[in-house]
Formats: structure tokens, C-alpha cells, sequence
């Protein structure tokens, strides 16, 4: 378990008891039977947010020593063939020759990218919404991007294909 989920479970038990504590300090003031109901529901929530504390950490957990073993191999064979698969990708490309006309196209797609985040990514949105320092959640977001009113590539374009493949996916399985 990551550690702002175990932050947020641990806020939880804490709230639970916190409010459970003052849900019966109300009851024995008062009397009342609708506090008494309340602190005794609190007892159950605070059981289940202690429940899910405990799957979620066991969860965490590799199933034993040799699977955690497992784990750490697949890792690092992921690491070790990065370089082997990205070399002769970055090798067959880096000397094709690009125009204006490409750069316009990367900065389109920069512009959707931009869109996306602005628009749907979480991260981006709260830290807008929460008036988070703008210059930081803005950072990531490339240094140029372009928007042209309904573009669309030249028919039979690099970019043209793209777009085809993207609005036409194929069924692989």
C-alpha cells in the first residue's frame, strides 16, 4: 500500500473513533437513544475502516519471498531491454527529414494533449480548482502547442494515415 493510501485509512479510523468518542460522550449527556444508535452504527464503521486497513496492507504484500523475487527479476529485465528496444527505434528515425509541416502537426497534437489535461486529467484539475500555484501545475504541459479551428491533415499525409488509425482501431484480439 502506497503511503497516501495508508495516510488516508489511517485519517479514517481516526475520524471513526473521534467520531464514535463524541457520539457516546453525547449519549451519556443527554440520554439520548438516537446518539446511543448513532455511537453504536460509529462502531461498525470504524470496524470496517480497520478491516480495510488490514486487506489493504496484506494486499500489498507479495504472496512470499519468491514472488517478490519474481517481481524484482521482471523489473529488471524491464529495464535491461529498454535501451535494446529504444536504441534502433531513436537509430532508423533520427535522420529522416522534417519540415514546418511536421513541426505544425506535433504542436496540433501538443494542443490536444494540453486539452486533455485542462479538461479531464484529475491532477490538473484539483490543483486548478484548489488554487494550487499555477506556474507548477502548468509546468508539465509542453513549452509550444497550436489550435486550428477544425484541422484537418492533407489526404494521404503521414499524419492523415494517424489520424485513420486512431478514428479506425483494429480489433487485435
Amino acid at each position: 500500500m502506497n503511503h497516501t493510501g495508508r495516510f488516508y485509512i489511517t485519517l479514517s479510523i481516526v475520524a471513526a473513533v473521534v467520531t464514535m468518542a463524541l457520539k457516546f460522550v453525547g449519549y451519556f449527556l443527554t440520554g439520548s437513544v438516537g446518539l446511543f444508535s448513532d455511537a453504536a452504527e460509529s462502531i461498525v464503521n470504524l470496524v470496517a475502516a480497520i478491516v480495510a486497513f488490514w486487506a489493504l496492507t496484506l494486499a500489498a504484500r507479495p504472496a512470499d519471498e519468491d514472488h517478490a523475487e519474481k517481481l524484482f527479476r521482471f523489473q529488471q529485465a524491464n529495464g535491461n531491454v529498454f535501451l535494446n528496444a529504444y536504441l534502433p527505434i531513436v537509430q532508423k528515425r533520427k535522420d529522416i527529414p522534417y519540415s514546418e509541416r511536421e513541426i505544425e502537426w506535433q504542436e496540433m497534437r501538443r494542443g490536444r494533449y494540453v486539452e486533455f489535461n485542462l479538461i479531464h486529467d484529475r491532477g490538473t484539475i484539483f490543483g486548478l480548482k484548489t488554487n494550487g500555484r499555477t506556474e507548477s501545475i502548468l509546468m508539465s504541459l509542453p513549452p509550444r502547442a497550436r489550435w486550428e479551428y477544425d484541422y484537418q491533415p492533407q489526404s494521404g499525409t503521414e499524419e492523415d494515415k494517424l489520424l485513420q488509425v486512431c478514428f479506425h482501431p483494429k480489433d487485435w484480439t
